[in-house]
């Protein structure tokens, strides 16, 4: 077996970190289009591929924290944190409707 020599090696790293990155890039871009914010009701894909309408509660990094508006308006009148349930900012399909920041 013939050793690979250092300049096909350091090509296919280069080749190899450039798709990496570009393909990195190309999510980043496409999810950081959405401009997910605290209130807004977006539309997520829950488990099975079924589409629902939430309230977003809270984002933290690449994660979105919702609620149904029922529940939302529901813990609002009591003085409780709402019900939520955590997915993944990938699994946001779109804002519906934009609202200010929640308290």
């Amino acid at each position: 077996m013939r050793p690979i020599s250092v300049k096909y090696f350091l090509r296919f790293l280069a080749d190899y970190f450039l798709r990496c990155f570009g393909y990195a890039l190309k999510w980043l871009v496409e999810v950081g289009k959405m401009d997910v914010r605290n209130g807004d009701m977006v539309k997520v894909r829950t488990y099975g591929g079924e589409v629902a309408v939430r309230r977003v509660i809270e984002v933290q990094g690449q994660s979105v924290i919702v609620s149904t508006n029922e529940e939302y308006e529901t813990a609002k009148g009591e003085q409780r944190e709402p019900v939520c349930i955590g997915f993944p900012l990938a699994d946001v399909i779109e804002v519906v409707d934009k609202k200010p920041y929640l308290d």
